[in-house]
């Protein structure tokens, strides 16, 4: 037996992010390499703690960049369909660790929410009236 347990010597599987943890071992990695993996979406899930330290703002920022920016015309398959599709689950795990990495550097931390908004609208109408 491989050492996994009953289920993995019926099914044949190692552990689920032993692929994603190789992959993080190498801080050269990139981004849509982790994407492409198939329990990626768990793997942020379940608060892999390998994970949460590869995903920096510049990482968020690339996900989003896949799910906002056409891709080129020539870009593969796994660009155009996989990347936003897994790249939008992976944002919408609320996970602590990503909202943090985004939002830990926010320009209007501390400001009070009507000066947000009026940063955010562009006009210096109060809008508590």
């Amino acid at each position: 037996m491989s050492g996994f347990g009953f289920w993995s010597s019926i099914f044949n599987f190692a552990p689920v992010n032993t692929k994603i943890n190789e992959l993080l071992e190498d801080p050269d990695t990139p981004l849509e390499d982790l994407l492409n993996e198939d329990h990626i979406v768990n793997e942020f899930r379940s608060l892999n703690s390998k994970l949460v330290e590869y995903c920096t703002e510049e990482k968020v920022r690339e996900m989003i960049s896949y799910i906002i920016e056409e891709p080129p015309e020539d870009a593969e398959q796994l660009r155009g369909y996989k990347l936003p599709y897994v790249a939008c689950e992976v944002l919408c795990t609320d996970s602590p660790s990503l909202l943090n990495s985004f939002f830990g550097k926010n320009p209007n931390k501390g400001k009070k929410a009507t000066d947000t908004q009026v940063a955010v609208d562009g006009d210096d109408t109060d809008h508590n009236s």
